[in-house]
């Protein structure tokens, strides 16, 4: 439904539109029930398996990711993705000025 409410508007240009498009996407994955404890089956099963030790992983994981964003350090595994190797990158595109 939120694909064909952001797609073909009149008016708007094809790169505003996907703006559109990924951003209200973003915002309705926020309330998904996938991305919470209580409403996730798989989450909750692992947890209650694992005694809460999943989340204590995640947590400490969370808290090295500042850490090394604080010290600007590259995050853990950054080495395997190498531009031209694992990665490919593309021309930024230019972004219109839709006030003229």
């Amino acid at each position: 439904m939120w694909h064909n409410a952001t797609t073909e508007l009149r008016g708007l240009p094809e790169q505003e539109q996907q703006v559109l498009t990924f951003s209200g996407r973003q915002l309705l994955d926020l309330f998904s029930p996938s991305n919470y404890i209580l409403t996730n089956l798989e989450v909750l099963r692992a947890t209650l398996e694992q005694g809460g030790a999943n989340l204590l992983q995640g947590a400490l994981n969370f808290i090295e990711d500042c850490e090394r964003r604080g010290s600007r350090k590259r995050p853990i595994g950054a080495d395997r993705h190498v531009v031209g190797g694992a990665v490919a990158i593309t021309p930024r595109a230019k972004w219109s000025n839709a006030s003229g």
